[in-house]
């Protein structure tokens, strides 16, 4: 899948449709704290949640500036 990053923002730590629901990092299984947002074309959105280690880590590989 080609995909192109859009944005990041701060994830909120607790949903009011899913109270107690922890959010889970895409790499390492802490709990997330950012979400990225990425174009994969055709007018489709992909959202991917990360924990603020592997953020920087996939932001510096992409080529972005955090």
């Amino acid at each position: 899948m080609n995909k192109q990053f859009l944005s990041v923002r701060s994830l909120a730590s607790k949903s009011p449709e899913s109270p107690g629901k922890q959010k889970i990092c895409r790499n390492c299984d802490k709990q997330a704290t950012k979400e990225a947002l990425f174009d994969v074309g055709n007018g489709i959105s992909v959202l991917e949640r990360y924990c603020e280690s592997c953020l920087g880590v996939m932001l510096k590989d992409i080529g972005s500036i955090a």
